[in-house]
């Protein structure tokens, strides 16, 4: 990973801790990570203090109610905080393999979406290694050839 990509990473408790509700975000390239927050309206403040302590409208918190409201803000702040980026892909920040790319030109966009959705039908490399290999392979071609990896 260099500069040119960066990954919003997706992380929350819910499911694998009683009564978490709440999702977090991060923006990542290799110099720097952006912790997303948000300022709270009277509704979401009003949502978080059924739940929790008492929040109120113009805090910022880093508890999203969801994985899309995330997305929302991370499209937002991606160019803001990293200015110099191509494309911002959902996903690991260590993974080299294809990810949902989130932002970026029209073309390279639907490229790598292409390559991540064919990983995905095949179900990675426990689903088909020899494709999903050809596919990474393509995938890295792509970056290469954008100059996004050198």
């Amino acid at each position: 990973m260099n500069d040119k990509i960066v990954v919003l990473h997706i992380s929350s408790f819910v499911g694998i801790s009683p009564g978490a509700i709440h999702y977090y975000g991060s923006l990542n390239s290799r110099s720097k990570t952006i912790e997303l927050k948000y300022i709270l309206t009277d509704k979401t403040a009003e949502l978080l203090s059924k739940k929790d302590y008492c929040y109120k409208a113009g805090m910022k918190t880093e508890r999203f109610s969801s994985e899309k409201d995330i997305r929302r803000v991370a499209r937002r702040e991606w160019k803001k905080n990293f200015p110099d980026s191509i494309v911002l892909l959902e996903g690991s920040s260590s993974c080299v393999d294809p990810q949902k790319c989130l932002n970026g030109s029209k073309e390279l966009k639907g490229e790598i979406n292409r390559l991540w959705r064919m990983g995905e039908k095949i179900g990675g490399y426990e689903g088909d290694e020899k494709e999903m290999t050809k596919i990474s392979d393509e995938y890295m071609n792509l970056l290469k050839k954008n100059k996004l990896w050198v």
